[in-house]
């Protein structure tokens, strides 16, 4: 662009196109950009002088003056917008001229807020100027170099708008750094330039982690905030602008960069239905899309993650891509990103519902299956049913509080050989479960079998109560709770009564809803009897709560100074065959003198449809869900 001798030179436009192709550099500590001129010509000094924060411009060779367009169409809107908001205030008050009428204010109406017309200029007047300056210098540049270095394309980094600034050039000068920086533009969904971005050129060793990233001062938005309204399928969201650039290598269109896990805006993605988080595989990403994903599930979105997987040991898409291990396929068995769809519980009381709806496909999984449905859904098509180790037991406690269970025969006679452990594990668990006598079930660790200390003898048992002054005229009777949430522990109570009858004790069954039960037992200690499922252990440590004479956890009315001191010996003990040992002879001191009563193990159930794939089974405790995937 030249001007003849006859052409003004005042008052001209000039576009940031035009200016970024006459070679701008930064000046004057980033408050002034110089230039060839465009006006005659110049191509060996930058005579061309623009002032950043007004976008007015002055050649001191020719005298061409004038101001940047986007400078005129910035002034060109706010006189709009003032005009706007002003012009309501102004009928008002003539309106209130004309009629004379003084009203109260109570009863003055507010003044309409018309919109404000959409801000495409930058926050700050020299971002735009900075930013075509150094998308200029990007070509050939050590900013090239280390974008091939990081397997991205040049054409690619252009078209999203990189550019590169060269040592001495960035505007934030206390955080130069003498390989230059990757400069990327921060901006809002509508497009509005609100920052820069500058990455520091050179490895991790080569440059100080303090000195790494910077960003301008000032507002933070996106990379590829277009991404937010334009395009279709899922948005991808990435904590870096690399990795960006990576899936857009890889075949992703829609992706953004929030510039770290802290940086999401939800308000920016109120019509984004679909989201798919490519977050870092470090434990502050990890966790960030849980609660994203939480959240977002909460707005009705459907959401998938990157798993760490995909990633092949590396800590980010750039990196897995650069690995050349980074794949996006349509699920998990692909590579590509599994869809944290939200979890629906259903509260479904009767058994008989709930495996009506797993085998109708309208629930996936049921995390606690009875006992009576186990074999109706094993024998389901599409439908796994697993189990684990007994860690659990089938209790059926005596209280030692009332008589005459505070007499070891009372109890050795109705809870050791009065019951016979077999025919309740064949008839009410259909031979899953195995007797038990002592307080671990089979499957805790460190468990040993007492069995053999209290087999099934109905004599010895009516002996026992004989010397308790127990008879047909004078039989013992006492009543057994049962809470209401397992079907199958109302069935070994029936099964208790029908054997106590068998030794001459009268047995009544008192089923309770189990918030009843647990207040009647846990809480105040008020049973004789009680049948349920119990906790599962890993050690006999975690069940010695319950040995503390009148702690709150002794359901029982254990009074006994020697397993107390027991209980001490295995905490103080370091080694590991020591506390074996000292185990073994709690669980034997407590099965001879019935402080616990233990029936069965209890095997615990779950299934689910084949669909749900790294279904993992988890023993009461807990359930874990987060790499679970639907194959739908």
């Amino acid at each position: 662009m030249s001007l003849s001798g006859d052409t003004p030179h005042e008052n001209l436009t000039l576009t940031e196109a035009d200016l970024a192709a006459f070679h701008p550099v930064v000046g004057e500590g980033g408050h002034v950009l110089r230039a060839l001129c465009p006006f005659h010509g110049s191509d060996r000094q930058r005579s061309l002088r623009v002032q950043v924060h007004s976008g007015r411009f002055v050649c001191f060779a020719c005298g061409a003056w004038g101001y940047m367009a986007e400078a005129r169409e910035r002034w060109g809107e706010e006189q709009q917008r003032q005009t706007a908001l002003r012009r309501p205030l102004t009928r008002q008050r003539r309106s209130a001229r004309a009629q004379h009428v003084p009203q109260p204010p109570s009863a003055l109406q507010p003044v309409p807020r018309l919109p404000v017309p959409r801000n495409r200029t930058p926050a700050r007047p020299d971002l735009a100027q900075h930013l075509a300056v150094f998308q200029a210098a990007l070509p050939g540049s050590r900013g090239e170099t280390y974008l091939q270095q990081r397997g991205i394309p040049l054409a690619l980094a252009q078209q999203h708008g990189v550019g590169y600034a060269a040592s001495g050039m960035w505007p934030h000068t206390a955080r130069d750094w003498r390989g230059g920086r990757v400069v990327f533009p921060h901006a809002t969904p509508e497009g509005r330039l609100v920052n820069l971005y500058g990455r520091a050129v050179g490895t991790a060793e080569q440059v100080p982690k303090t000195k790494r990233h910077d960003h301008l001062p000032g507002e933070k938005g996106y990379f590829h905030a277009a991404a937010l309204q334009r395009g279709t399928g899922p948005l991808w969201v990435c904590e870096g602008t690399f990795d960006v650039l990576a899936l857009m290598a890889a075949g992703v269109s829609r992706a953004v960069a929030i510039f770290g896990v802290q940086g999401w805006r939800w308000e920016w993605v109120r019509d984004v239905h679909e989201l798919v988080f490519a977050l870092d595989a470090d434990a502050a990403g990890q966790q960030q899309w849980r609660v994203l994903a939480r959240e977002a599930a909460l707005r009705g979105k459907q959401v998938a993650v990157l798993e760490p997987a995909v990633y092949g040991g590396y800590k980010d898409v750039n990196e897995a891509w650069m690995a050349g291990v980074l794949e996006v396929g349509a699920g998990p068995a692909a590579g590509g990103p599994a869809f944290a769809v939200p979890l629906e519980f259903r509260i479904m009381k009767d058994p008989l519902t709930a495996s009506a709806a797993l085998r109708a496909g309208e629930i996936d999984l049921i995390t606690r299956v009875p006992m009576q449905q186990v074999p109706v859904l094993e024998k389901t098509p599409d439908i796994r049913v697993v189990t684990g180790p007994e860690m659990a037991p089938t209790v059926s406690f005596l209280n030692m509080r009332v008589k005459p269970f505070d007499d070891v025969r009372a109890r050795r006679a109705v809870g050791g050989y009065g019951l016979d452990r077999a025919e309740i594990a064949r008839v009410a668990f259909q031979g899953r479960a195995k007797p038990l006598v002592s307080v671990l079930a089979p499957g805790v660790p460190d468990a040993i079998d007492v069995n053999e200390m209290y087999p099934y003898r109905p004599d010895e048992a009516k002996r026992l109560l004989k010397e308790l002054g127990f008879d047909k005229g004078h039989p013992l009777t006492f009543t057994i709770l049962v809470p209401n949430h397992d079907v199958t522990l109302a069935d070994i109570a029936a099964l208790i009564k029908s054997q106590m009858a068998k030794i001459g004790v009268e047995a009544k069954l008192n089923v309770l809803d189990t918030t009843a039960a647990v207040d009647r037992v846990l809480v105040k200690h008020d049973f004789e009897m009680v049948v349920s499922s119990w906790a599962n252990l890993l050690d006999i440590n975690q069940r010695s709560v319950s040995f503390f004479k009148g702690k709150q956890s002794d359901y029982m009315g254990i009074d006994d100074p020697k397993l107390e001191e027991m209980v001490r010996q295995w905490r103080r003990a370091m080694d590991d065959a020591e506390r074996r040992r000292i185990s073994a002879e709690m669980q034997r001191l407590i099965a001879d003198q019935l402080y616990w009563v233990n029936v069965t193990g209890y095997p615990f159930f779950q299934a689910y449809r084949t669909h749900v794939k790294n279904y993992p089974f988890y023993n009461q405790a807990y359930l874990f869900l987060e790499n679970t995937w639907l194959e739908k």
